[in-house]
C-alpha cells in the first residue's frame, strides 16, 4: 500500500487548525504521513499540533523559528518518506475521500488533480474549468497551465509522485513561491489525471488578501513571472501560450501595483514589464485573445491605453467591492 506524505505549513492558524487536522486524520485512505511544520507560531497553534500528535501516530511534528512558507515546505519535502507528496494549507480542509480517489486514479500519471471550492464569508464558490478530458497528455499540460485552465499554480489540490521534486525546492519569495515550483514540476510530467470532483476547501482570508503590497512583494511577483517566461522562451510549441500568459500576468502585476503603496519612482521600476505587456498584446493572435473574459479584455485595453487610468480603475473597482 503506497504511502502519501501530507505537508502542512503552520503559522498562527489556531482558528481553523483543528478543522484542518480532523479532515486529514479522518481520510478514508489511511496510509498517511502527516507532516506538521510549525513555523514559529505565536498563538496556540503549536499546542494544538502537540495535542493531535498524541492522538495519531501518523503525525510528525516539526517545530522551528519563523522562516517563511517556502522554507517550511522544503523541510517537509526533506523529511517526507511517502511515495506521493501533497500539500494542505492549515486554514483549509479536505473531503474524506480526497486521497483515496486521487491515489486510485493516478495510475500511470505523474499528478492527479481535483477541483476545489472557495469558502468566502458564508458562501461557496465552485471552480469551473473549460477542459473536460480525464487525462491530460504531455502536449496539453503546459498550454493549459499557461492559460490557467485546470492546471493552476495551487499546490494543494494535487497528488504528486515524490520523484517530481527531485532537485526542485521552493525559493523564499514573498509571492508566487508556488508558481515558481509548479511550472518546473509540470514540465517534467508525461500525463496528469483530472478528477471533476470538488475535494479541497480553500478558506478565502480577507485579511491576508486585503494587505497593501510592499516593494519586495511586487519585485518577487515580477521576478517569478519573468523567470517563467524565460524558462519557456525558445520552445516554439508553447509560444502562443507564453504570449497569452505574458498579457495576463503582466496585467495582474499592474493590478497589484495599483493596490500597493509604492512611490512613483518605485512604480517606474516595472517599465520593462509594461513594455512587455504592450508588445505581447500586439503579438497575441485572435484565437488566444478570444480566450480572455470580457472583463479581462477591458482591463487589457485600458492598461494598454494608460497606466495611470488603469490604476484609477482598479482602485475604483476595489472600492466598489468593499462596500
Amino acid at each position: 500500500m503506497k504511502k502519501i506524505s501530507i505537508i502542512v505549513p503552520i503559522y498562527n492558524s489556531e482558528t481553523y487548525l483543528r478543522r484542518c487536522l480532523i479532515s486529514l486524520i479522518n481520510q478514508k485512505y489511511n496510509n498517511l504521513e502527516i507532516i506538521l511544520v510549525n513555523d514559529g507560531s505565536t498563538d496556540n497553534s503549536l499546542s494544538i499540533c502537540k495535542e493531535y500528535e498524541k492522538k495519531d501516530s501518523r503525525i510528525k511534528l516539526i517545530n522551528q523559528l519563523n522562516k517563511g512558507v517556502a522554507h517550511t515546505r522544503n523541510i517537509g519535502l526533506d523529511v517526507a518518506t511517502g511515495d506521493y507528496i501533497t500539500f494542505v494549507d492549515s486554514d483549509d480542509f479536505i473531503d474524506k475521500n480526497m486521497y483515496s480517489e486521487l491515489i486510485e486514479n493516478i495510475d500511470s500519471c505523474d499528478i492527479a488533480v481535483c477541483r476545489y471550492v472557495i469558502l468566502k464569508n458564508d458562501s461557496r464558490i465552485y471552480t469551473n474549468y473549460k477542459y473536460n478530458n480525464d487525462i491530460i497528455e504531455k502536449e496539453d499540460i503546459i498550454p493549459l497551465f499557461l492559460q490557467g485552465d485546470v492546471l493552476t499554480a495551487h499546490l494543494w489540490n494535487k497528488l504528486y509522485k515524490k520523484e517530481l521534486f527531485n532537485n526542485i525546492r521552493f525559493k523564499n519569495y514573498n509571492m508566487l513561491e508556488d508558481l515558481d515550483v509548479m511550472y518546473r514540476i509540470l514540465d517534467k510530467c508525461e500525463k496528469v489525471k483530472y478528477l471533476k470532483k470538488d475535494y479541497y476547501y480553500y478558506n478565502y482570508n480577507e485579511n491576508s488578501l486585503s494587505q497593501k503590497y510592499s516593494i519586495s512583494m511586487v519585485q518577487d511577483f515580477c521576478e517569478c513571472i519573468n523567470n517563467m517566461h524565460n524558462y519557456f522562451s525558445g520552445k516554439k510549441e508553447y509560444e502562443k501560450y507564453v504570449v497569452y500568459n505574458k498579457v495576463m500576468t503582466n496585467c495582474t502585476l499592474f493590478e497589484i501595483i495599483a493596490s500597493s503603496k509604492l512611490s512613483k519612482k518605485e512604480k517606474e521600476m516595472f517599465n520593462k514589464n509594461y513594455i512587455e505587456f504592450k508588445k505581447s498584446l500586439k503579438l497575441i493572435n485572435k484565437e488566444m485573445y478570444n480566450k480572455f473574459s470580457k472583463k479581462q479584455k477591458i482591463k487589457n485595453a485600458i492598461l494598454n491605453l494608460s497606466r495611470g487610468l488603469f490604476y484609477r480603475l482598479i482602485i475604483i473597482m476595489k472600492g466598489m467591492k468593499s462596500k
